[in-house]
Order: C-alpha cells, then structure tokens, then sequence
C-alpha cells in the first residue's frame, strides 16, 4: 500500500540543429520484490513532425527490475527545427493479478535544438553617439549544411531600424513622446 506515482520532474536534453544526441534516463524501483515493467515513448511532436524527435533505445519487451534497482533506460533527441520539442517516457508495471499491476512513472522529457555558431564569425557591433541616430542594415546568411536538406529556410537576411516613425518625420516627435523612443 501505498501512494501511486505522480508526473516525475521534467529531464532536460539540449542538442545542436540537425545533430543527434543520447542520455540515459534512470529508473528506481521502489519496491521491496522485483517488478516487470514495460517502458514506452509519448512524443508530443509527432503530430506535427513526420520524423521522431525522440527515440527510446530498448525494444517493446519486459523487463525485470530487482528489488530497489535501477534500471536505465537510454534515449535519443534529434532536433529538426529551432522550436522546444516534448515527450514522456512512461514505465508501467505489468504483473497480472498483482495489486500493483498498470502502476506507472511517467517522466517529462524536454529537448532544446542549439545552434551553434561557426569559429569565424564575428558578432555585429553598431555604435553611434549619445542622441545621434545610426541606421543599419543587417544581412544573416544561414548555414545550409546545419539544417536537413528537407528542412526549408523561411528567412535569410533581416533589416534592423531603429523607431522607423521618426524615419519619416525626422526629429520632431522626439520631444512629443519620450516613451516611443526605446521600442
């Protein structure tokens, strides 16, 4: 007897745009006898995206945990997009006429794509004096090869203003609406 299991605190896995990355994720047996478990994956994106994000690395088997062991159960998160993507990864105990048969441990997973920006680039650095305007425009080229070939690139160059409603007025809104200056 005893109080069933809640949603377990959320595992964090971070992995660079288009590469794959593998963690493992343990689990505990609570329990003073050995249990048989089986363990799957709830990806949430996979409505959205044709391809797993996630994967678990162990078949569809059971599997038996000793008493008070530890069972660890490898996954992978392959980041198709610059968007957070989330799973769960369920652990079920299956023991037929058991009191603690269809007990199960659910685990958040949430993965973080990174970008990672190549040793030859320079940040952009603008600078103007105080209450002088500087105007610039900003080309971003990205990388080709840190994406899929699949993917699409929705925006490759960016402009960058500052209060475009004083571009066309010049200074004569400055005084009416100090507020407006630092959009």
């Amino acid at each position: 007897q005893g109080i069933r299991p809640t949603v377990m605190d959320p595992v964090n896995i971070s992995c660079s745009l288009g590469q794959v990355t593998q963690t493992l994720l343990p689990f505990k047996n609570p329990l003073d006898h050995p249990i048989t478990v089986s363990c799957k994956l709830l990806e949430r994106n996979k409505i959205e995206h044709k391809d797993s994000l996630f994967e678990l690395l162990i078949g569809e088997e059971l599997i038996t945990v000793t008493e008070r062991g530890v069972l660890e159960l490898p996954f992978t998160f392959r980041p198709l997009n610059m968007v957070q993507a989330a799973a769960y990864i369920v652990v079920e105990i299956v023991e037929e006429g058991s009191e603690v048969d269809g007990v199960k441990w659910q685990f958040p997973v949430k993965g973080t794509p990174v970008f990672n920006v190549s040793k030859g680039y320079q940040l952009p650095v603008t600078s103007c004096k105080s209450k002088q305007r500087k105007e610039s425009f900003m080309e971003i080229i990205l990388d080709a090869n840190s994406v899929k070939p699949t993917q699409s690139v929705k925006y490759t160059e960016a402009a960058i203003s500052e209060r475009p409603c004083e571009l066309k007025e010049g200074g004569r809104r400055r005084n009416q609406n100090k507020s407006s200056r630092f959009h």
